[in-house]
């Protein structure tokens, strides 16, 4: 017997219930349907989700590795979640994302909650390494993509046992766990586990300036497999890359990553930035180091402020409105990202006896992307994105090659022009 449950009848709940946020169906925000709380208010389950509809030209289209045009609209993301409070103390949270032709899991845990600033996590959970996802949640990131380095040496959410815990009134924020190391919907591939921390100070907390100093830092043992920690592509989610290399399936080796950063708020400002860094050790230790500065300047009256470790905005004052000529909120915002590779990744015996050099004319030993971006928040659901991203790969090692990028004419650039828009709906 065929489940009623298909992949196309779920896309299409998703799409109802997008619509119906988006007409503002008095309904749909009634209690019972979105928030359900129990008459002695310890038990409480409440239906989230967001939605990201793309469009990305590129100044040298081409088409991408399967042949596929590269400017185009996509649905980035059809995310649902749920999540609750199960007899005050316990709690779950459960969220998938729909937007590919086929399901992925994103968050599957159940928690603890032994005070509300100690939380025990078991299950599929952020990894807490990087700052650069800690600090701005998916909702108030001033740009459509994380930057190369980000995505490049670690991954957003693993299996595993994690802690998280705020101390001193909100003054230090903490987070630690074993983990798989494998990242998500991935098994545990050898008997060895990820131990990962990341912790933030905010020592300055006024009206209108804040300070967050923070740090993280992650070790284990890996098992080659096309490690997806040593491929680096552009922020523009082409079909552009910097560098890929594949780690035989029997490789095992250690892996250290450490990061440091800082943010500052100062009214409308906000300046934050980070360094990161990834040691890989096999016969030799190689590395891949990078980081990003971002700047936001709030053209409209909302307030930037931190919590748990976050930067968060205030909803939005004057949502849109033609008939109140109400305009919504306003920023701007400029970042710049760079990275470094390890010149024995272009070695032969580089990493170890029998390693085989990375090309040197197919790949970058490093790399940087400027952007800068306009967002329009219409009400405290509803964003409107613009980005361009001008991406540069480089090259310095001797008969190196920067001119990397795909041309619509077969032939290579060292440089990557993208505008990039996203409509997004978080609720």
């Amino acid at each position: 017997m065929k489940t009623i449950f298909t992949k196309a009848r779920i896309q299409c709940l998703i799409l109802i219930i997008y619509a119906l946020i988006f007409l503002e169906a008095p309904y749909l925000f009634a209690q019972d349907l979105l928030f359900w709380e129990s008459a002695d208010k310890n038990t409480n389950i409440k239906l989230g989700g967001e939605l990201r509809l793309d469009f990305n030209y590129y100044n040298d289209s081409g088409t991408d590795a399967d042949g596929k045009g590269k400017n185009a609209f996509n649905v980035d993301k059809a995310k649902l979640r749920v999540k609750g409070t199960l007899y005050k103390y316990f709690g779950f949270k459960l969220s998938g994302d729909f937007a590919e032709a086929y399901a992925e899991l994103l968050d599957a845990y159940v928690k603890y909650n032994y005070s509300p600033d100690l939380e025990i996590r078991i299950g599929q959970i952020y990894y807490p390494y990087g700052l650069e996802r800690l600090l701005m949640p998916s909702e108030f990131y001033p740009f459509l993509e994380r930057t190369t380095i980000t995505k490049g040496i670690t991954f957003k959410r693993d299996r595993g046992i994690g802690i998280e815990s705020d101390l001193f009134n909100d003054r230090l924020h903490l987070e630690t766990g074993i983990f798989n190391g494998t990242g998500a919907n991935k098994p545990n591939d050898d008997d060895n586990f990820d131990i990962a921390a990341r912790i933030t100070v905010t020592p300055i907390r006024f009206d209108k300036v804040h300070v967050l100093l923070g740090a993280s830092y992650a070790t284990g043992q890996v098992v080659g497999t096309n490690d997806s920690d040593i491929k680096l592509k552009t922020e523009t989610n082409s079909d552009n890359k910097y560098f890929d290399v594949d780690i035989p399936t029997n490789r095992k080796y250690d892996r250290e990553r450490f990061s440091s950063g800082a943010t500052f708020i100062v009214g409308p400002v906000a300046i934050n930035g980070e360094v990161m860094m990834a040691n890989y050790k096999f016969d030799n230790t190689v590395d891949v180091t990078g980081g990003y500065a971002t700047a936001s300047y709030m053209l409209t009256k909302e307030r930037i402020s931190t919590k748990k470790g976050s930067i968060l905005y205030q909803d939005v004052i004057n949502p849109f409105s033609i008939e109140k000529r109400q305009w919504g909120s306003w920023e701007l915002a400029l970042r710049y990202s760079w990275f470094k590779i390890d010149e024995r990744f272009f070695e032969d015996n580089g990493l170890y006896s029998g390693w085989a050099a990375a090309s040197r004319s197919k790949y970058a030993d490093g790399g940087s992307a400027l952007s800068a971006g306009v967002n329009w928040r219409l009400n405290s659901l509803l964003r409107i994105m613009f980005n361009w991203t001008y991406s540069k790969a480089s090259n310095s090692l001797t008969g190196g090659n920067s001119d990397i990028f795909k041309k619509d004419n077969g032939n290579g650039t060292e440089i990557e022009n993208a505008f990039l828009t996203r409509f997004e709906l978080n609720f």
